[in-house]
């Protein structure tokens, strides 16, 4: 039997997981589990990273051309109104409020600032733009450089461990021995990233499928705003060898770029007749949508992206606008326009894939869940966003969440000290938890795998419909069922995909049901939830967040009014999806 203990667990190692354990390691000892290889997987590595800071700050204290006319309450209320005011006041103001600074420790790490953009739902220009992987470097290193952290790669987290009603650790896979284990800890941070793997069409790596998430809701602790996972517009369809590269995302918010559908028509005037398709991303999302949903979509299901009227010499040199880490038109290390049509002349297939999670765990502006001792940062945190994420607010919600949640576990810790676990009580546990995995059913997991993502991209994703979620509830019962008869196909006693595949699909149905009731509960649209049965945002009834717990296997519901939207106006271009000028 193998058991850890430590005095802080963090769980990822991503942008936030090593912001966390950096905090943390100034309380005690760390560990940090990761599932792939700590500051190479994950989401934060292959962002094209914008972070958002307040101008003036970005003016006076970096060194970049903000606009002094900015502010943070300026900040904080394009942040507001384009979540549709359902994010949390509080959590949005810290956020705002050290944003700022976390890239100032980026830039004393030996970060590169590569100037300062303008995106759209911004006021000012916020965006500092970092390289991704420069980013994971420094923060890795500095990580590296504090002797009592100690990085573990490779381990999936199974579930989190409650005794006597706080977070005491984690039973643990260790994928390439084949081994669960036990890892005790005075506090115990998550910061393990979205879902997007619950989609066929992501931006993200395959590997985000909302393992801390699902662990914390099993655990007891509360979920938000979970109807509204992110979904980009304009990502590549086809050529399938360059599917999800968002290259024709970065085209359409830069150059003069038109949406097409089938018949060759242009559909964003319906939508935001004044920006086109340089509104937000929820709203060129919703079109694109539409529009598939419709039938008018490509015959794989997408639709075009158009630059033929722009001239030919614009198209070629616009690479030289991006920054760096896309520069000459290459991704990851090949020549994009290699698999391109000629963008003079033919149009890209595109379709929204999904690229970010905007709900998630509860948390409050100490980084604190609902359950004692356990804390949460970044991506897979809800109550910051809303309904919907600007850009830029990405990267630095890791960066700032995950600071905050590492300092605060650190100080939890220290406070409360390691808990004390017999070797008999660990055992038990052990026992229990190698059985999950010691599946002898009839089901493929891989199969299952397929076939949830296939079907939750059908009733739970661009476009819902009461008859879609009922489809969808359904299936569940049959996933449920599945799990349970899940099959080890291989022999091998170590590395064996199928035992990452079980796992993940524990934690996929976990989120697709918590996705589906959310999604179920909202009768109407907002931000990134699209009900084309309730077109409508219905500001009186609706300006609500919907939060999420289990209570035995069963889900419990329940609304609490947003608050921070009293006195305040509504977000302009959201008041019927889908019927302008129609």
């Amino acid at each position: 039997m193998r058991h850890v203990i430590t005095d802080i667990l963090i769980v990822g190692s991503g942008g936030a997981g090593m912001r966390a354990a950096v905090e943390a390691s100034c309380f005690g000892d760390v560990i940090v589990v990761t599932k792939g290889f700590a500051g190479v997987d994950g989401a934060t590595v292959t962002a094209q990273a914008d972070i958002a800071v307040e101008s003036g700050y970005c003016r006076e204290t970096l060194s970049l051309d903000g606009d002094p006319d900015d502010s943070m309450d300026i900040f904080a209320e394009d942040m507001l109104r384009e979540g549709e005011y359902l994010g949390d006041e509080r959590i949005v103001s810290e956020y705002v409020c050290k944003s700022g600074d976390e890239v100032r420790y980026l830039s004393q790490k030996g970060v590169k600032l590569r100037g300062l953009v303008k995106n759209p739902g911004h006021s000012y220009p916020r965006g500092v733009w970092v390289s991704g992987v420069e980013l994971c470097k420094a923060l890795k290193k500095d990580l590296l450089s504090r002797g009592n952290v100690k990085i573990c790669e490779h381990i999936l987290l199974m579930d989190i461990v409650i005794e006597e009603g706080r977070a005491t650790g984690a039973v643990c896979f260790d994928f390439i021995e084949g081994t669960a284990f036990l890892i005790s800890a005075g506090s115990v941070v998550v910061c393990s990233g979205g879902a997007m793997g619950l989609y066929p069409y992501i931006t993200a790596p395959d590997g985000l499928t909302g393992d801390g998430m699902a662990a914390a809701f099993r655990a007891g602790a509360e979920l938000v705003d979970m109807e509204f996972p992110m979904f980009l517009p304009y990502s590549i369809l086809n050529p399938k060898i360059v599917r999800g590269v968002t290259f024709t995302h970065d085209l359409a918010m830069t150059l003069d770029s038109r949406a097409l559908n089938r018949e060759g028509a242009r559909f964003m005037d319906k939508w935001d007749p004044t920006r086109m398709e340089h509104t937000t991303r929820d709203i060129n999302a919703a079109a694109a949508g539409y529009e598939i949903f419709e039938g008018r979509g490509s015959s794989d299901g997408g639709v075009y992206l158009s630059l033929a009227h722009i001239p030919h010499n614009i198209i070629e040199y616009s690479a030289k606008w991006f920054p760096e880490t896309i520069a000459e038109w290459k991704c990851g290390g090949f020549d994009l326009r290699k698999y391109l049509p000629d963008l003079s002349r033919d149009a890209i297939e595109t379709i929204p894939a999904c690229h970010f999670w905007n709900g998630g765990i509860k948390i409050n502006s100490e980084g604190a869940t609902s359950i004692p001792g356990l804390y949460a940062g970044g991506e897979g945190t809800g109550s910051l966003h809303g309904a919907n994420r600007i850009s830029g607010n990405g990267v630095g919600q890791a960066l700032v969440w995950g600071a905050i949640a590492g300092r605060s576990a650190g100080k939890c810790s220290k406070k409360l000290g390691r808990p004390n676990i017999s070797a008999n009580k660990a055992k038990m546990m052990l026992r229990e938890k190698s059985e999950m995995i010691r599946c002898k059913g009839k089901e493929d997991p891989a199969q299952i795998n397929r076939e949830l993502r296939t079907m939750s991209w059908e009733c739970i994703g661009l476009v819902r419909t009461a008859e879609r979620l009922n489809k969808f509830a359904k299936y569940l019962e049959q996933v449920k069922k599945q799990l349970m008869e899940q099959k080890v196909r291989s022999e091998c006693v170590k590395a064996n995909r199928d035992w990452l595949l079980m796992i993940q699909n524990r934690n996929l149905y976990e989120i697709a049901r918590a996705v589906h009731s959310a999604a179920t509960e909202r009768k109407e649209s907002r931000g990134a939830h699209f009900r084309y049965d309730h077109k409508k945002t219905d500001d009186e009834n609706w300006t609500q967040n919907i939060f999420l717990r289990l209570k035995g296997d069963e889900i419990i519901v329940s609304c609490s009014a947003a608050n921070n939207y009293k006195g305040r106006t509504p977000s302009l271009n959201k008041r019927e999806y889908g019927t302008k000028g129609a």
